[in-house]
């Protein structure tokens, strides 16, 4: 593969890969001091495009890749759709980009607050990190699904609580002892262990969809599926 420009390869963020849009936004505009996401076409689309097409395939397998919107002050709903909702059904579609793990970050004021409800208005959700509690918006307080060093785990969009259950649940098991998780795990969660394993497998196929769930690369292959949180990939490396 050729190289990349110099403007789409990653920065090096802590636990992987770094995307900086607004940093992109402003490159692709000429508009040195853009801080607001405006227009779908040629802002939305033409960053979303870039990062399925360019950066995303020659980012590593098996690692968090960061969607970095530090920065940006704010965005409107179409282009939060252009680069949520759509760029993440995209990602999951495209056999290309199997086991690359994106998540959001620096959602600062509105702009978490505008992805959130863009992932909600096209039935879709993601993870994001925040550093803490204080700068969650009030709408997205009943989302968070871990704690980790770097901050805060939240569910941006469409999350069912059954689904959240089930994400703190794999996320506990890995920090109580490494632990990855398989649909015979999921028995142990309540109400689950009296559903059928083929309707647990589904389950976990919808969150890996969705972005919060790798596979433990250690134990591919070996029978069932088993699963991490996609925020806790860099302990995975840890693990004895």
């Amino acid at each position: 593969m050729e190289a990349l420009p110099r403007s789409l390869r990653s920065g090096s963020g802590e636990g992987g890969p770094v995307f900086s849009v607004l940093a992109y936004g402003r490159k692709m505009t000429g508009i040195p001091d853009l801080d607001v996401l405006e227009s779908r076409r040629f802002v939305g689309v033409a960053i979303a495009n870039t990062i399925l097409t360019e950066w995303l395939p020659a980012q590593p397998i098996d690692t968090i890749v960061w969607l970095d919107f530090d920065g940006t002050r704010a965005m409107n709903l179409s282009v939060a759709e252009e680069l949520g909702p759509l760029l993440m059904k995209a990602t999951a579609t495209r056999p290309n980009l199997e086991r690359r793990y994106p998540i959001y970050r620096g959602l600062e004021g509105d702009v978490g607050y505008t992805l959130h409800r863009a992932f909600q208005s096209l039935s879709w959700s993601a993870p994001a990190l925040f550093p803490g509690e204080e700068d969650l918006d009030p709408a997205l307080g009943s989302y968070v699904l871990a704690r980790t060093d770097e901050g805060i785990v939240v569910a941006l969009g469409a999350l069912t609580p059954s689904q959240a259950a089930i994400l703190r649940y794999i996320d506990e098991r890995f920090q109580r002892d490494g632990s990855t998780t398989s649909s015979s795990d999921l028995a142990g969660l309540g109400v689950l262990g009296e559903v059928k394993l083929a309707a647990r497998s589904k389950r976990l196929s919808e969150l890996r969809a969705r972005g919060f769930l790798a596979l433990d690369p250690e134990l591919e292959g070996r029978g069932e599926r088993h699963l991490l949180p996609v925020w806790r990939l860099g302990n995975l490396r840890e693990q004895p």
